[in-house]
């Protein structure tokens, strides 16, 4: 059995403000070792995000490698594509937004590009 660590550790300021330091750390068996990584480019209309070969999918992490445009995540209801979020583009010197979620057994993940097709860096990790 391998465990799957994950880490989060968020500070900031704004002026003269602090924002409250939060690191947490969490560690998860992982029951069926296995991943699926990749850049996948997604277009204007929402998209599967490929998670070929995986059998229980459990964990999601996502960052948008775009410099202009947003990804927006969402997933499959039936045949209608629901919105739940967005990825921010980066710049030349920041990275672009990404997100870690645990996902719900045969939730079908779709992306949707802003205005033009940019890449996503995904990677799956199963249960």
């Amino acid at each position: 059995m391998s465990d799957l660590r994950f880490t989060l550790r968020f500070q900031g300021s704004k002026g003269n403000y602090q924002y409250a330091p939060v690191t947490r750390s969490q560690q998860y068996a992982q029951t069926a070792a296995g991943n699926r990584a990749g850049i996948q480019n997604i277009g204007t209309p929402p998209e599967t995000l490929d998670s070929t070969g995986l059998t229980t999918p459990k964990y999601l992490y996502l960052e948008n490698l775009d410099e202009t445009n947003y990804v927006k995540i969402g997933v499959l209801d039936g045949a209608a594509y629901r919105n739940m979020g967005r990825l921010q583009a980066g710049s030349a010197t920041e990275p672009g937004d990404m997100l870690l979620i645990p996902v719900a057994p045969s939730v079908t993940v779709q992306l949707k590009a802003n205005t033009a097709a940019c890449n996503v860096y995904y990677q799956w990790l199963e249960a």
